[in-house]
This record gives structure tokens, sequence and C-alpha cells, in this order.
């Protein structure tokens, strides 16, 4: 399972965004991963691409929100777009 965004307090995962979101076949109310959604069933191609355009957006709102973590770890898949 790919996970696109993760955010650690610690060695302890507070939030996430993987498999479980972007492959999801459930509706967007579900998910509380912290893309808010946005990645909630897309497939991973696209989930890369949000999540390489939105992540910055994402921690941000999380702080704002009052979420605790001190660690962020983006995949290198949604760091930059593919060479090929």
């Amino acid at each position: 399972m790919a996970t696109l965004i993760a955010v650690y307090l610690g060695r302890t995962t507070v939030n996430r965004c993987d498999l479980k979101c972007y492959g999801a076949h459930t509706e967007v109310a579900a998910c509380e991963c912290i893309c808010g959604g946005m990645n909630h069933g897309v497939g991973l191609a696209r989930a890369e691409a949000n999540t390489r355009a939105s992540s910055n957006d994402w921690v941000a709102r999380s702080r704002a929100n009052g979420l605790e973590f001190d660690g962020v770890e983006v995949c290198m898949g949604a760091q930059a777009e593919p060479l090929f």
C-alpha cells in the first residue's frame, strides 16, 4: 500500500493518505485522511498529481485545525513530475 503523504508525531503516524483513500469505492464523506477527500477514489496517478499540487495546503490546514505533528513525508512519486 503506497502512502502518498504522512504526518508524524515522533515515530507515530497521526494522519496520512494511502491506498485506502485513493483506491476507495466508498463515499467521499467516509474519508478522514489528510487530503480532505481530494484523492478519494481517484486512483494512484491522479492522487499523486493532487498530492504534488496540494500537499503544502493540506499540511497548513491540518496545523490550523489543531493536528499536532512534527514531521511530514511525501512519497517520491508525489514530489515531482515523472521524467518519462
